[in-house]
């Protein structure tokens, strides 16, 4: 077995067009719409050369490989490394990257540290934060609503959600970043990030200590999970560690998303202030519209077949959820952001048994945002260009100026 850019060479599978492009280069993952448009043009799946993988775009294509764990595994890591072959920079994911049966024990205490019902309880101290800030960016003629709106609430209120007493925003921001560039090749973003989020990296090691979580919050769940016996105390950190690094960058982006969304769509947001509880519609459709993640990748465990597709033992498969998500075949009008829309089945918080196991917080994170947006505000104005984030797994902005006006009868 030959080892290429931390996984194993294939050649291309029989029928299936080789396509010599870079989905890391910066203006490809800067036009999501043009790679993604022709990556579903090519076929099921193509090859691309450049890191000996396959790619594949088409909804039903990437749910099955989602889908489907016992042929294409999560435990060899969601980047493009494979982790069951080369060492990584982190110790692996005991949620993500690992498979059934091992994947249901930590995955379990997850869920109750992050249920449906506990989501429900955070709304009214998500909306305080909200509205605090909100109202003070409609003070201003204009606002970096990436920083002074998501950034700002995302890490004010998930730190403190899950439990952790010494909040850092820059030291959080570079941890995130550092994560999601390291599900890429090792070009120029991953390197530097790794580089710049070392430091970081020893501060979440220090932040997943007992002694620097308070008495609630979803870590203390998940350390009465390790005092019951059903993880080790190391296991428990690395589960608070995971938890920590899926809540920042991907909420933060959603909800800018959803921002530049409406301030493009003021019909929509119209329909939006007339029934503020579309706040959660608005949002999936957002995150629909502009994926969060733009790449997950998945390793054939054996050799398979999909849509009469050969694939090869160990193969790499790049998913491309922006793809699958405006995908003409399954999405009327794929290209139009429609709070309308029926937004069920969508993958941005991914597929089968490894789905996002925080969606209902960042759901209600967002909703909590996004209702309060509504109630608040009555005009959103784009004022500059946006400035999009180059980021090896992630679409987001990096700069989002706007102009929020207050609605009367909303308090100073």
């Amino acid at each position: 077995m030959q080892i290429v850019h931390g996984h194993a060479r294939i050649d291309p599978p029989e029928n299936v067009a080789v396509w010599d492009i870079d989905p890391y280069d910066p203006t490809v993952m800067l036009d999501q719409a043009s790679f993604t448009r022709e990556l579903r043009a090519q076929g099921p799946f193509v090859y691309i050369p450049k890191y000996s993988i396959l790619a594949c775009g088409r909804y039903e294509i990437v749910r099955e490989v989602f889908s489907d764990w016992k042929r294409f595994s999560n435990a060899h890591g969601e980047g493009m490394d494979d982790l069951k072959l080369v060492p990584n920079w982190r110790p692996p994911s005991i949620v993500l990257e690992v498979d059934p049966p091992e994947h249901g024990r930590a995955r379990s205490v997850i869920q109750r540290a992050m249920s449906p019902k506990i989501a429900l309880e955070l709304n009214a101290m998500l909306r305080e934060s909200a509205k605090r800030l909100i109202v003070k960016a409609t003070s201003s003629p204009s606002i970096d609503s990436q920083k002074e709106l998501s950034e700002a609430f995302i890490c004010e209120m998930f730190p403190r959600l899950v439990g952790m007493l010494n909040r850092d925003d820059k030291k959080a921001k570079d941890y995130g970043l550092m994560a999601t560039n390291a599900f890429g090749p090792d070009n120029t973003l991953r390197r530097s990030w790794l580089k710049k989020g070392a430091t970081a990296n020893i501060w979440i090691n220090e932040q997943t200590k007992r002694e620097n979580i308070d008495n609630s919050g979803f870590a203390r769940t998940v350390f009465n999970s390790v005092d019951a016996g059903e993880l080790t105390e190391e296991e428990g950190r690395l589960v608070i560690r995971s938890i920590f690094s899926a809540g920042l960058d991907t909420t933060i982006a959603g909800i800018s998303s959803t921002l530049w969304c409406l301030a493009k769509n003021p019909d929509q947001f119209e329909d939006l202030k007339c029934n503020p509880k579309l706040a959660r519609a608005a949002f999936d459709e957002a995150i629909r519209f502009v994926t969060p993640f733009h790449s997950l990748f998945r390793t054939a465990v054996d050799e398979t077949e999909v849509a009469g597709i050969k694939i090869p033992r160990h193969a790499k498969i790049l998913c491309s959820l922006p793809s699958a998500n405006r995908d003409p075949a399954k999405w009327d009008h794929p290209d139009t952001f429609d709070l309308s829309r029926d937004t069920r089945g969508n993958v941005s918080f991914g597929y089968g048994i490894h789905s996002c196991v925080g969606m209902h917080i960042a759901r209600a994170e967002a909703e909590a945002f996004v209702s309060t947006l509504a109630e608040t505000v009555e005009q959103i104005e784009l004022v500059g260009e946006p400035v999009w984030h180059q980021n090896n797994a992630v679409q987001m902005l990096e700069k989002l100026p706007l102009r929020l006006r207050l609605a009367k009868g909303s308090y100073q």
